[in-house]
């Protein structure tokens, strides 16, 4: 009915969330960004990974964020999509938040839309398989620590945009329809 997300934490998770195969559909109306569906929603702490599997389908995106700013959201942990990600906005969505890990998107992974970065991620974005809209964007608050990897094989059908801090190289192997803008 859309009035909810499919995973919500607004504790602490200890060992991650697996999603290994199946559809896993989330709303719109379950967080405070209501124009956007949501399958993990993460507002407190997930002590482990984020695994989409291989023959796993999230229809809503990976959201890390404290839209309150009163503390950051944590992952202390990857993301890794091996599997597919139908978004209408943004696929992995990072804001008023850290991830401590990296964010893998694997070689046979789509993400119907991008990647966003507002607060920090201390590993680096690495792309293997497929981003569409909206590429991947890093606020002018945002930091990247161990920069962002497009491998051989590797479409981002739009930008790399980055208007705050990547510690570290953007090396493009693939292709980057959009260009990379800095």
């Amino acid at each position: 009915d859309n009035s909810s997300v499919a995973i919500g934490n607004f504790g602490t998770i200890n060992g991650g969330i697996d999603i290994q195969s199946g559809t896993l559909t989330g709303g719109e109306r379950g967080t405070h960004f209501q124009i956007y569906h949501t399958s993990i929603y993460n507002q407190a702490t997930i002590n482990g990974n984020i695994k989409v599997e291989q023959g796993a389908t999230l229809n809503g995106g990976i959201f890390n964020t404290n839209p309150y700013a009163t503390s950051n959201a944590t992952i202390t942990g990857n993301i890794e999509v091996a599997g597919t990600i139908n978004a209408e906005q943004y696929a992995i969505f990072n804001v008023f938040a850290n991830i401590t890990g990296n964010i893998d998107i694997k070689q046979n992974a789509t993400l119907s839309q991008g990647i966003y970065n507002q607060t920090e991620i201390d590993g680096q974005i690495k792309v293997e398989g497929t981003v569409k809209g909206f590429g991947i964007r890093n606020h002018s608050q945002g930091t990247i620590k161990k920069g962002i990897v497009i491998e051989e094989k590797a479409t981002i059908s739009e930008a790399i945009n980055n208007q705050g801090k990547i510690e570290q190289n953007i090396e493009v192997k693939g292709y980057v329809g959009g260009g990379i803008h800095n």
